[in-house]
């Protein structure tokens, strides 16, 4: 699949922060990825992301604390509240990787640019094993609530938590979004 998107010229890059939690060690790891594409590689400054089950997590959180770094976002089968991995821990490093409650704070430029529609926002899932889409229903009813366009699709109970689906529906997302 890689090699598809190669073929087309589309850079395909990626990182695993593992079991990090939007800690602030998981997002030195996303601004230093960042910087090196970027900046040592040459790539676009304003990449197409992409984050499934909870990279969700992740890939939400840094785009909404950096609209002006993202030309789009496709979210698969995500978790995109982390407070029910955390035991009731709560601290203001929860807070601000946590994009359903730091989102709803922004102002000025960060939310305006969020709102003007000119980075799509793709939110997929499915409704079978282990997938969980009220999860992406949640995030899609938060954004709409903020004034945040997007696309929320859920996709049959066939679809699991599962690669063998993902690998599916990325060239379909990604033809959504670069047409």
């Amino acid at each position: 699949m890689h090699q598809q998107f190669l073929d087309a010229g589309v850079a395909v890059a990626g990182i695993d922060v593992g079991e990090a939690y939007g800690s602030p060690d998981a997002r030195k790891l996303f601004e230093s990825f960042y910087a090196e594409l970027t900046g040592k590689r040459g790539l676009a400054k304003r990449p197409c992301l992409l984050g499934r089950s909870r990279g969700g997590l992740w890939v939400s959180s840094w785009a909404a604390d950096h609209p002006e770094r993202f030309a789009g976002v496709i979210l698969i089968s995500g978790s995109y509240d982390i407070r029910p991995f955390l035991d009731g821990y709560y601290s203001e490093d929860v807070y601000f990787h946590n994009v359903v409650d730091f989102l709803p704070r922004l102002h000025g430029a960060p939310i305006a640019t969020l709102r003007n529609g000119s980075q799509p926002i793709l939110i997929f899932s499915g409704r079978g094993r282990f997938d969980a889409p009220d999860r992406s229903r949640r995030l899609a009813d938060f954004l709409a609530s903020q004034g945040i366009p997007h696309q929320l699709d859920v996709w049959g109970e066939d679809v699991d938590h599962d690669w063998h689906w993902w690998r599916q529906c990325l060239p379909y997302y990604f033809g959504k979004m670069f047409g």
